[in-house]
């Protein structure tokens, strides 16, 4: 009986562990595109020039539109829309690098892991 007991007990444990690399993963992706997020807003063109070289297919016009806005948004105390939707449309791409084997190695099944209370926040 005991026996039993430790071989479901380890059973337990290995889902547990792979739960937890699992959200590590996903934490770890949401703070690459909260990153390139920032840095967008920071740097502006030269950050969108390197995100463009590691994601050709990105939509250069749209992101540079949203970059504007999101600042703008800043600079006014206006509520986030386009901060959000820049954060939206990054993951988005990230995690298209990652389908098609030209970036974003460390996104595993990130589509529901958004915070948006923290994109409210402005983290």
């Amino acid at each position: 009986m005991r026996r039993e007991d430790d071989e479901t007990l380890e059973a337990i444990r290995d889902a547990l562990d792979e739960d937890g690399k699992a959200a590590r993963r996903e934490v770890a992706a949401m703070h690459r595109v909260e990153d390139w997020r920032e840095r967008l807003l920071a740097e502006g063109d030269a950050a969108l020039a390197e995100l463009l070289e590691e994601h050709p297919g990105a939509d250069r016009q749209h992101l540079r539109q949203l970059v504007r806005n999101a600042n703008e948004e800043r600079l006014r105390n206006k509520p986030p829309r386009a901060f959000r939707e820049l954060f939206r449309e990054l993951r988005m791409l990230l995690l298209a690098g990652r389908n098609d084997g030209t970036g974003a190695a460390d996104f595993d099944d990130v589509e529901s892991g958004v915070d948006d209370g923290a994109e409210a926040r402005g983290d």
